[in-house]
């Protein structure tokens, strides 16, 4: 059998084995919520004074990213920080994730672990 003759029997043999293992691949299960941030106390853990908005907002269009900061002094001296490193210093945890369940909003950050048992 030649090569011309056994590229439609391999083609097939992918799919197949491609179609297994994607029906054998056991969805992971979803992130269990902890709860929220504790970012006063975690920007104070570094050193900082507190928290502040840098937007200036609690709601509106995208709030809730690239807003919180630590600051020094005065809330116009800020210094970024990592949601998801807030989380684990909140919960003791490494395997975390953090969203927001509402863009929108500044206050609505949730973290949830992503280790499961």
């Amino acid at each position: 059998m030649g090569l011309a003759m056994r590229k439609p029997h391999i083609v097939a043999l992918v799919a197949a084995v491609i179609g297994l293992v994607g029906a054998s691949t056991a969805r992971a299960d979803p992130p269990t919520p902890l709860g929220g941030l504790e970012l006063q106390t975690y920007c104070q853990s570094l050193g900082y004074t507190g928290t502040t908005l840098q937007k200036g907002f609690i709601v509106g269009e995208q709030a809730a990213y690239n807003n919180w900061r630590c600051y020094t002094g005065t809330p116009a001296d800020t210094h970024p920080f990592s949601m998801e490193q807030a989380c684990k210093w909140t919960y003791g945890l490494d395997a975390v994730q953090t969203h927001p369940l509402d863009p929108d909003d500044a206050f609505t950050w949730v973290c949830y672990s992503t280790e499961h048992t």
